[in-house]
């Protein structure tokens, strides 16, 4: 590895500090336990294998681990392709009960720029910044090779609530590429190095060593960051504790439709939706359309890629204002089956409260 381009870049990549005072009592909370770390983001965070089939790669929270100088325990939820939308249910189901003292998020290229997911991203932000467990936040900021992130918008939130900034379009200056990369996204072995290198130094410099921290109004309206999860539906229309969504498996408990034919319908309450799916044949572009009440379907595309989002997990905001919805999936041809593992109902109150 180039240690020389990976210190310029973890000089480079600094661009906003914490003054919330959580990253200067982090060593002091190592001395009790280990340091708990959660990350979340997309296959950035995953550790998406870009050099090949075969190879290892260590993604950067790992790698942050072995730089630290103490003891800690790393929880890593990233899942290739997911937003902020994902990564709220995620956190609302799981990260409590681990009680993290630093939180890294990581979806500036998988984010795209609508406010609903804008406000996802803050309604994340908020919802962990709140945690008893009172964690620091580290916003990793990435780019992919042509530029595109929506790093501007999301870089606004974490400045909003005092919260430290890696900026990979900064750290890239004078670096080429393919130091980075092993393609136009996903950074290799030496990429994740220097993402982790870029946030060692960030939490080694410590602006403020204030102890109180109260957590400011929201940056956007008022409904932002209170989008809150309502339950998760099963194929019998009954809640269901956990979704195999990271096994990207079928289970039993999954709705498979399987001919074209097939259709499955609920009755939700919730102001949005969020379907985790996928389909089981890749030799052709099966897939599947979703009715709410009334409006014109929305076709749902698990094999293609059509821009910034996530091939597995669709949002759905109806336009209707009625607190129940029915939601009609059927199957639209193909050979393949479209296999749905839930559905999330968020609830988006008025009021100002997390």
């Amino acid at each position: 590895m180039n240690e020389k381009l990976i210190a310029q870049f973890a000089e480079n990549a600094f661009a906003s500090g914490d003054c919330t005072g959580r990253i200067a009592s982090l060593p002091h909370r190592a001395k009790e336990r280990p340091l708990r770390i959660a990350a979340f983001g997309g296959s950035v965070t995953y550790g998406y294998n870009s050099e090949g089939a075969g190879k290892d790669i260590i993604p950067y929270p790992a790698l942050l681990c072995d730089l630290l100088p103490y003891e800690t325990e790393l929880r890593n939820f990233a899942a290739s392709g997911t937003n902020a939308w994902f990564g709220l249910y995620l956190a609302v189901r799981e990260i409590a009960a681990f009680s993290p003292d630093l939180v890294l998020l990581e979806y500036a290229v998988n984010q795209p720029s609508a406010k609903e997911y804008v406000s996802a991203y803050e309604s994340l932000t908020a919802y962990l910044t709140a945690l008893p467990s009172a964690p620091a936040l580290i916003h990793v900021m990435c780019v992919n090779e042509s530029g595109n992130s929506s790093e501007n918008l999301l870089t606004h939130v974490a400045v909003h609530y005092a919260q430290p900034v890696i900026c990979v379009r900064n750290a890239m200056q004078g670096i080429p590429w393919e130091e980075y990369a092993g393609d136009a996204v996903h950074p290799h072995a030496q990429g994740q190095k220097m993402l982790a290198e870029a946030i060692f130094r960030v939490m080694q410099s410590r602006d403020t060593d204030a102890v109180s921290y109260e957590l400011p109004a929201p940056c956007l309206d008022r409904s932002a960051r209170t989008l809150t999860i309502c339950g998760l539906l099963s194929g019998d229309g009954g809640l269901r504790e956990r979704i195999p969504f990271l096994h990207l498996l079928g289970g039993a408990d999954a709705v498979i439709l399987q001919a074209c034919a097939d259709s499955y319908t609920l009755e939700a309450e919730g102001d949005a939706f969020l379907l985790l799916f996928r389909q089981s044949c890749f030799e052709d572009t099966d897939d599947a359309i979703l009715t709410v009440d009334d409006e014109p379907p929305l076709r749902l595309q698990a094999n293609l890629l059509t821009g910034w989002g996530n091939p597995f997990v669709q949002r759905v905001i109806p336009k209707t204002k009625s607190a129940s919805h029915r939601l009609t999936l059927r199957h639209t041809g193909g050979s393949g089956r479209f296999i749905l593992w839930g559905i999330a109902a968020y609830r988006i109150r008025k009021e100002d409260s997390i």
